[in-house]
């Protein structure tokens, strides 16, 4: 990892913990449906790029105290790098949670996190393991992220400075197109894409989320404009502190679709 990726990466982690979220996220579950969580299956967390697993501390509390078993999984180079090297790592957790518990996880992932998910599942034959996956603020089909990437990627010299992650991000990359001719709509029941209806500050186009034939959940934008780049749900937020994003992510995870379900 170069040293721009570890500052970038560093970066991210700082944010982290200067604005902690909330100690649990959504209402507490009845105890018949923290029945149900424990018998969902084992949750893989996948975090994004340049994040690490403490990118779940919000939602993996919650989980826990809403009944769930969670195994976060640590990406290469903190995500920064080559997208098949990070579907490996999942693929990999993946089969170490089926070991250790004898049932099928389900995956949850945040951002790019949800893409290298994708590239383990559709490229590398990874749904032969796991029940479903559940996306948060993930660019299902690319981002042309932040004015300044996309200002960086068409000068030769400055291009070489983005991280692996960004270019494969990019929605005319060869990952993504390679995920785009991969995915059946046939197979959408087994996915469930949360995302912010508006742009989150991340992904763009804000539409790029959307799966068809999955089941699809668009969180509202606040109704005051001016709170729209601080409050829920933005990109950052969905992860840490909307309770709407974790509440829907929950519904999907309690309810994993009856054809493969965990056993």
């Amino acid at each position: 990892m170069s040293a721009l990726d570890r500052t970038y990466a560093g970066a991210i982690r700082l944010v982290e913990r200067l604005f902690p979220g909330p100690a649990r996220l959504g209402a507490p579950l009845t105890e018949g449906a923290r029945s149900l969580a424990g018998s969902a299956g084992p949750v893989v967390l996948v975090h994004g790029m340049g994040n690490s697993t403490a990118t779940w501390e919000e939602i993996g509390r919650s989980l826990v105290a809403d009944g769930f078993t969670v195994h976060p999984v640590a990406l290469p180079s903190n995500g920064m790098e080559d997208a098949y090297d990070a579907a490996r790592a999942v693929g990999a957790a993946v089969e170490q949670v089926h070991a250790e518990t004898g049932r099928t996880p389900q995956i949850l992932a945040f951002s790019y996190g949800g893409v290298v998910s994708r590239a383990n599942l559709e490229l590398q034959g990874g749904w032969k393991g796991v029940s479903q996956l559940v996306t948060l603020a993930t660019p299902h089909h690319g981002s042309t992220l932040s004015p300044a990437a996309r200002t960086m990627s068409m000068h030769p010299r400055l291009a070489k400075l983005m991280p692996d992650a960004v270019e494969m991000q990019s929605p005319d990359s060869e990952l993504m197109r390679r995920l785009t001719a991969a995915y059946d709509p046939a197979n959408g029941a087994r996915y469930t894409s949360i995302y912010a209806k508006a742009f989150d500050g991340f992904v763009s186009p804000a539409e790029s989320p959307v799966l068809e034939g999955a089941r699809n959940v668009a969180l509202e934008p606040p109704r005051r404009w001016w709170n729209r780049l601080l409050a829920s749900p933005n990109h950052y937020s969905i992860v840490h502190s909307s309770d709407e994003a974790y509440t829907a992510a929950r519904e999907a995870l309690l309810h994993p679709p009856a054809s493969v379900a965990a056993g």
